[in-house]
């Protein structure tokens, strides 16, 4: 008997950046900044009511901007830094926090094996 087995291969399509998962709780930047707290209070003022996903309105704005712009340093640090935030903030709240990804997160989950 052949068995075929078939690979699904559904991508995620980031909207725009990585750093939008950040801002879904921009709060996780102070376990990596702790000196960064008034900072990245005023990160989250600035995006208060904006939704994770849809922040990037010019390139000025993007994500990653918006944090450089109150953690300079971060600049030379993020492929080292979002993966830890990101790890951090933590799959039940980027699903809540980010519509695109988690609508990705159900598909993957809807796929059944067959063997």
């Amino acid at each position: 008997m052949i068995y075929l087995n078939i690979i699904s291969f559904i991508p995620y399509v980031q909207l725009h950046e990585f750093e939008a998962l950040l801002l879904a709780d921009p709060e996780r930047l102070v376990s990596l900044y702790p000196d960064k707290k008034t900072a990245v209070d005023r990160l989250q003022r600035e995006i208060l009511g904006m939704h994770p996903e849809d922040i990037n309105e010019k390139p000025s704005s993007a994500p990653s901007k918006r944090i450089i712009k109150y953690i300079p340093e971060y600049e030379g640090q993020k492929a080292q830094v979002a993966p830890l935030v990101v790890e951090d903030i933590g799959l039940l709240r980027l699903r809540e926090r980010c519509s695109h990804f988690n609508d990705w997160i159900t598909k993957l989950e809807g796929l059944t094996a067959t063997v």
